[in-house]
Order: C-alpha cells, then sequence, then structure tokens
C-alpha cells in the first residue's frame, strides 16, 4: 500500500520533517519517491524521517523508477549514498527494464557506477532493448563508467 505524501521541496520539505515526519501524510499527494528522493538529497538523516514516517525507500512512481535510480540518473552521488545505506534495492528496474547501474552508466558518472557496483547491482542486467550497463556507457562514451563496469566482471 503507498504512503501519500506531500510536496515539499528543500528547505520547507526538511522543516515539516523534523517538526513533524507524520506531516509529510496527506491524502492529496502520491509520489512517495519524489519524497525520498528529496530527503536523500539533504542529508542520511532526512531520509530516516521519511522513511520513519512509513515510506518505502523503494517506492516507485508512475514508470516504477525508485529514487535510487533518479538520484543515480541525475548523478546525485550523495543521495545514492544514503539510499543505498538505507537498503534501496539496486538491482530493481524500472518498466523499461533500466536499473539504476544502467542509469547511471548511460548518464556517464563513474562513482555512482562505482558505489551501485560495490553495493551488488547486477552488471550482467538488461534491459528491454537487450542493453546491459556496459553497453550503455560505452554507447554513451562514458570510458570511465566503463572501465570502472569491466573491472568488475561486466561484459
Amino acid at each position: 500500500m503507498r504512503t501519500n505524501i506531500k510536496k515539499y521541496t528543500g528547505t520547507a520539505m526538511l522543516a515539516a520533517m523534523f517538526a513533524a515526519p507524520s506531516a509529510l501524510a496527506d491524502d492529496h499527494y502520491s509520489n512517495p519517491q519524489e519524497a525520498v528522493l528529496n530527503a536523500a538529497s539533504h542529508s542520511q538523516a532526512a531520509l530516516q524521517k521519511v522513511l520513519d514516517s512509513g515510506v518505502d525507500v523503494n517506492a516507485t512512481d508512475d514508470d516504477r523508477d525508485t529514487a535510487l535510480m533518479e538520484a543515480a540518473e541525475t548523478g546525485n552521488t550523495a543521495a545514492v549514498r544514503n539510499l543505498i545505506n538505507a537498503g534501496a534495492n539496486v538491482n530493481l528496474q524500472n518498466e523499461d527494464a533500466e536499473s539504476a547501474l544502467m542509469m547511471a552508466a548511460a548518464e556517464g558518472h563513474p562513482d555512482i557506477v562505482k558505489a551501485l557496483l560495490a553495493a551488488g547491482a547486477n552488471v550482467s542486467a538488461v534491459d528491454e532493448d537487450g542493453e546491459t550497463a556496459l553497453n550503455k556507457a560505452i554507447d554513451g562514451g562514458h570510458d570511465a563508467a566503463a572501465n570502472a563496469i569491466r573491472q568488475s566482471g561486466g561484459m
């Protein structure tokens, strides 16, 4: 069952979380994935407050993207680390069968690729087109991300 979350950003969200974590619950807004991502972008403590309010760290949006996928794709290394530390599943795939590792590789974020690999991301997973994270890194010309995947045994 999805928890409904008010849409907060930046300091407004942090103030709401620290004042009353239950203030995030609201029937008018239903995208817990965004609340998790926003909190993870700030700190581990902020993320924990959101999770303590009953939100699932692996909550998804309409495309089945998780906060971890969004953070990996946009290059938000701190959020990726916070989400991994909070138990985010690094191997979930969205409706296109893309994983956080594939997204980080496609966008050329080698530090995130390394963090995901260290957390157990599956280098052999394929998306709906049969592409792996390594394929995506190579196609994007992201040598550092490709090398990180190769070093972990990805083909």
